[in-house]
């Protein structure tokens, strides 16, 4: 297969576009690749484009590869390439070897590099109550952990154990996490609206066990603003 130079094709840039079965953290995998008329296999569309008749197989794969594995090929085989495109469609490379050689190739180039996703150790908070809770609150959330858990005695007997001071009547309880997570996606809510603006269909929102359905009206000379109805654990 011919070398691309890294003043990137055109005609490549334009067959690579956002995928929507996928979400916009993947897009440095799946943009890169197409689905086959035989609906078994994706094709890389760099291998593609230089490759029209198919006279061999590279870049080709079965659907439900691992991303991974397709982000190997693309790195092996088509580095400059991908990582000039990626920073052009500012679609983030993921993963810490394929970062890891993106910024590299990037710095061959005297360009700016991006850094890893912090690791839990780097992104390690400082201990408060305020922060305490609200970080159980975030795991509730974001790992659709039933709001119950947090009365589980081994869970307390967890947090205990990692700070001594810490007694069990710090540690909140299911109405103080419902209250607090009720104000955290009020005060979201709040930041929406402003950033909406002017609002003009129906929004509905669902985060985890939250679910919350803001409502329309209209107010004289002021335009729509969202009303927002209590968030519902389910």
């Amino acid at each position: 297969m011919p070398s691309i130079d890294t003043e990137v094709d055109p005609a490549l840039i334009a067959t690579i576009e956002v995928d929507p079965e996928h979400k916009r953290s993947t897009q440095d995998c799946y943009a890169f690749y197409t689905k086959q008329t035989d609906g078994i296999h994706r094709r890389c569309k760099i291998c593609q484009l230089y490759d029209p008749n198919h006279t061999t197989t590279d870049g080709k794969y079965v659907l439900g590869t691992a991303s991974g594995t397709l982000r190997s090929h693309l790195m092996s085989a088509h580095l400059d390439v991908w990582v000039d495109i990626c920073d052009l469609k500012k679609f983030a490379i993921s993963g810490p070897k394929f970062i890891e050689w993106a910024n590299e190739y990037r710095q061959s180039k005297g360009c700016a590099t991006t850094r890893p996703p912090p690791t839990l150790d780097e992104s390690r908070r400082s201990f408060t109550q305020e922060g305490f809770v609200d970080a159980i609150a975030e795991w509730i959330v974001g790992d659709s952990q039933s709001i119950n858990a947090i009365e589980s005695p081994r869970l307390r007997a967890i947090f205990l154990m990692l700070r001594e001071e810490l007694k069990n009547k710090d540690i909140p309880h299911r109405s103080h996490i419902r209250n607090r997570i009720i104000q955290m996606m009020k005060e979201h809510l709040d930041e929406l609206e402003e950033e909406l603006g002017l609002a003009e269909s129906l929004v509905r929102w669902t985060v985890g066990p939250i679910q919350i359905l803001p409502r329309l009206w209209l107010l004289p000379r002021t335009g729509f603003r969202l009303k927002q109805s209590l968030p519902t654990l389910v």
